[in-house]
């Protein structure tokens, strides 16, 4: 059980301890003390009924100070913060040996950044790095990077992260659970700022590295995903397809695999490929149709949200049922970012609202909804996310502000399909006077003016008499017009058709 609970693979620890229990086998203190660490792990509710289960009255003292130390952990992540204080205390008074001193500290930090007290954690952090083993080093460093990312500060977590791995080295098998974390953190932070050393450095740990262990599998698949979007952002698409096949490989659930379909679908439409674009929607929609989403609870749910960026532009009303969807499941819990306030998943919330709002036709809300995801992208250093937000809005407002923001946002991503759809919004003749069409309402702007009716328009892009004409409205809506013959006049007096 304790090689087991070494190697990360808690799952397999727990069904040792729970077998041998079955078989009639009395647990020693140090055995349970393990289970409860699991449970910490794996199931942190049932954690506290077990320890209190469990009260050690004649145990050595540092293995009453361990129970206590659990008991606060636990208390902690359940929100009872006072409760917390008063194991942690009990553990404090019990506790003589410098390392156990040391990790009680950690403990503790993490406590108070799950209550969002940042000052605390460095308070405690002071303490937890008097212990100058390896271990110590180690579990100090994380503890630092924690914080990081609770001020929102990523790009100094991103370096203490690396600061961690540095540190590990070549014992990564001593430590294992610290080098999956830290190398799924690195991959999704590359992903999000423009690190490309740090992307390049988690891509080598991750090829280097062996299968993770059963109980990180998501925590592989995520990271192999965002060091395949780092590749597109790098404008190498071959390899990031390539890493989007590995993620899918090792997908936790099917709810994952519906998402590796959407960004493939992203991805595909980057280069151009529309219909293989419009297969991997279609897959991921037969997906979700079959998905419980009350059961879901981490960023899976992210899905959703693609869901309806991908299908608004084609069917507002699908992406406004996947939105809503979304928004009434609440809030979202990352095991990446479990001690920070979040504010990733707002913006991402944001942007796609935005999307299916300026679809539906309602640009004031899309402005608003793009301002939001620009504001908090921005703030936290996301460059990529908050220059699509910039160039969202610039198609919206038609301000050449945004488009200047958006141009500065993309310089580190010059060979992305990030820098192609800035030139492609930039080459639009009269910008800042044409109308702003979805996808969608554009090419049936194209088939009106060719001629074509809303019966044949509807057969040619597969969608129903009722989607078309609500489309059509809005297309009259932008251009100002009350009927075909004047949207086709105006169009021919603006040079817009042959």
């Amino acid at each position: 059980m304790l090689s087991e609970f070494a190697q990360a693979r808690w799952s397999t620890a727990a069904a040792t301890y729970d077998g041998a229990l079955a078989e009639g086998l009395k647990p020693a203190p140090d055995a349970i003390l393990l289970r409860a660490r699991i449970l910490l792990k794996l199931d942190e509710k049932k954690a506290v009924p077990f320890l209190l289960a469990h009260r050690f009255e004649h145990a050595p003292l540092r293995e009453r100070a361990t129970r206590s130390m659990y008991l606060g952990m636990a208390y902690a992540r359940m929100r009872d913060f006072a409760e917390a204080d008063r194991h942690f205390s009990e553990a404090a008074s019990h506790a003589g040996d410098a390392r156990f001193r040391s990790e009680l500290a950690y403990q503790r930090a993490r406590r108070h950044l799950l209550h969002g007290d940042t000052l605390g954690a460095w308070h405690w952090h002071e303490a937890a790095s008097a212990d100058r083993s390896l271990a110590g080093r180690i579990r100090s460093e994380q503890l630092r990077s924690f914080i990081l990312a609770q001020e929102e500060r990523y790009v100094d977590q991103a370096r203490s992260v690396v600061a961690v791995l540095d540190a590990i080295g070549n014992k990564r098998d001593d430590f294992l659970e610290e080098w999956c974390t830290c190398v799924h953190t690195l991959a999704v932070l590359a992903r999000e700022l423009p690190l490309f050393d740090f992307a390049e450095r988690a891509q080598r740990e991750l090829d280097a590295g062996e299968a993770w262990p059963d109980d990180f599998r998501t925590s592989w698949f995520q990271a192999l995903k965002a060091v395949g979007w780092c590749k597109a952002l790098q404008g190498d698409s071959l390899n990031a397809f390539r890493y989007l096949r590995r993620a899918q490989s090792v997908a936790p659930s099917v709810v994952w695999t519906a998402m590796v379909h959407l960004d493939r679908a992203h991805f595909a439409r980057t280069i151009r490929e529309e219909q293989w674009a419009d297969n991997e929607v279609a897959a991921a929609e037969e997906i979700a149709a079959s998905i419980d989403w009350e059961a879901t609870g981490g960023e899976e749910r992210v899905a959703l949200l693609l869901l309806a960026e991908s299908v608004s532009p084609i069917d507002p009303a699908r992406g406004t049922f996947y939105v809503a969807r979304y928004s009434n499941l609440g809030a979202v819990r990352s095991n990446l970012h479990h001690f920070a306030f979040d504010h990733r998943m707002e913006a991402l919330a944001a942007y796609a609202t935005g999307i299916v709002k300026r679809a539906n036709g309602n640009a004031t809300a899309a402005e608003e909804s793009f301002r939001t995801a620009w504001t908090i992208f921005d703030r936290i250093g996301y460059a990529w996310r908050a220059g699509r937000a910039a160039l969202r809005l610039f198609e919206t407002t038609g301000k050449s502000r945004w488009a200047h923001l958006a141009e500065d946002k993309f310089e580190p991503y010059a060979k992305s399909w990030l820098a192609d759809e800035w030139r492609r919004s930039m080459e639009q003749p009269d910008r800042d006077e044409s109308p702003r069409l979805t996808p969608m309402q554009e090419r049936i702007f194209r088939l009106i003016c060719a001629g074509h009716s809303t019966d044949a328009i509807a057969r040619e892009l597969r969608r129903s008499h009722h989607t078309v004409r609500n489309h059509l409205k809005l297309v009259f809506k932008a251009f100002g017009v009350n009927s075909r013959s004047a949207l086709v006049a105006h169009a021919a007096r603006r040079g817009l058709i042959d």
